[in-house]
């Protein structure tokens, strides 16, 4: 703030050639001081737009996805509450779209309904 309106003063009187009196620097002074608090918060203003853009982009990746082959699903005709498990992934490998290289191979993983589970590792 403090270097915003010495700056805009010193671009008045220096740049443009006017003089500063009292009425016009004290009525300069009462609208930085009213904008403070936004310039203050504009560069947080500008992260979290940026943020959300980038996570606006993500999901609507995700969302225009490809649709899960049913054929490499199994779905149990017992109701869910039945089941034992909630997922189930027998010798199972996953790598990234487009890519030759496996990440997991013959992955094999039970977890029962109400426990969580968190995979955690590298990512890309």
């Amino acid at each position: 703030p403090i270097a915003t309106s010495t700056f805009t003063f010193f671009c008045y009187t220096v740049l443009a050639k006017n003089t500063l009196d009292g009425p016009k620097l004290f009525s300069a002074m009462l609208i930085f001081n009213i904008l403070r608090a936004p310039i203050q918060f504009l560069p947080k203003i500008i992260a979290v737009f940026l943020e959300s853009k980038v996570s606006v982009v993500r999901i609507q990746e995700f969302l225009l996805e490809d649709e899960v082959d049913p054929q490499c699903v199994v779905q149990e005709e017992q109701p869910f509450e039945t089941q034992k498990l909630a997922i189930k992934i027998d010798k199972t490998s996953f790598s990234w779209p487009l890519s030759d290289q496996l990440i997991l191979s013959e992955i094999e993983l039970e977890v029962p309904h109400g426990q969580l589970v968190i995979v955690a590792g590298d990512v890309g």
